[in-house]
């Protein structure tokens, strides 16, 4: 059963189908139905037929007059629009602002900044798995070191890169795991994951993170993680409880 709190419709628009179809997957928990377009054209008709509640729209697609074609459909349909962009003016964000468009996102998109957008916008209800800081040794399946994490969760993870990857890259990584630890079950001391790069990011200091989907974890490899996870959190609690103690009572 479709959940009820999911728009029915939500439109992307980009002149290159790759990149719509890559976006579009980022936005699989949003709606019940996705639209792609890669023309003003296709785009218009596909809001008249389906009337969707979100657009989310580049800012480079060809031959179009950005101001009055976002005008019209603002004035025709009133949907909420994100546009996306790789350069911006502050005057051309003033006056898209100005005709209705709601938010601005620049690519490669950050998910996690979209999801926020929409939900926030829709009141739509996300599952967010915790991430906590840890540090771990990341391979390719050949022991090429790949990065270490900045984070970790049931779902992904932060990684810090040393090797060049790109968004929508589909990998099979080995994360090493502490040994000393007696709530985790030492049979694996790495667990192999098949990970979807969904966004990278250069950092002025540290060099390149990247935000990592989990795609396929299952059986031994996702029992010893979520056991990983659960000694995480609980190390994280004990520290909450030792701030509590240190704290002055005033």
């Amino acid at each position: 059963m479709s959940e009820p709190s999911l728009l029915e419709y939500l439109l992307v628009v980009d002149p290159m189908l790759a990149v719509a179809e890559s976006i579009s997957d980022q936005c699989h928990r949003m709606a019940k139905n996705h639209l792609l377009a890669t023309t003003a054209e296709d785009a218009i008709q596909k809001i008249h037929a389906h009337r969707p509640e979100c657009l989310i729209l580049s800012l480079e697609l060809p031959q179009t007059h950005l101001i009055n074609w976002f005008s019209q459909i603002k004035t025709e349909h009133n949907p909420f629009i994100i546009a996306t962009y790789r350069e911006l003016s502050v005057n051309m964000m003033d006056r898209l602002r100005g005709i209705g468009v709601e938010d601005f996102l620049p690519q490669p998109i950050d998910p996690t900044e979209l999801f926020r957008i929409v939900s926030r916008r829709f009141k739509l209800a996300f599952r967010r798995h915790v991430r906590f800081p840890v540090n771990l040794a990341v391979l390719r399946l050949d022991e090429t070191l790949m990065g270490e994490t900045f984070n970790l969760s049931e779902g992904g993870m932060a990684l810090d890169l040393y090797q060049p990857l790109s968004v929508d890259d589909s990998i099979l990584l080995k994360l090493a795991l502490p040994k000393a630890i007696p709530t985790v079950d030492h049979a694996l001391d790495t667990i192999a994951v098949r990970c979807r790069i969904l966004h990278v990011q250069e950092l002025p200091r540290t060099g390149i993170r990247a935000r990592v989907q989990f795609e396929k974890l299952r059986g031994k490899e996702r029992e010893v993680l979520l056991q990983y996870i659960k000694h995480l959190e609980a190390e994280y609690r004990e520290r909450e409880r030792g701030f509590d103690r240190q704290a002055p009572v005033v």
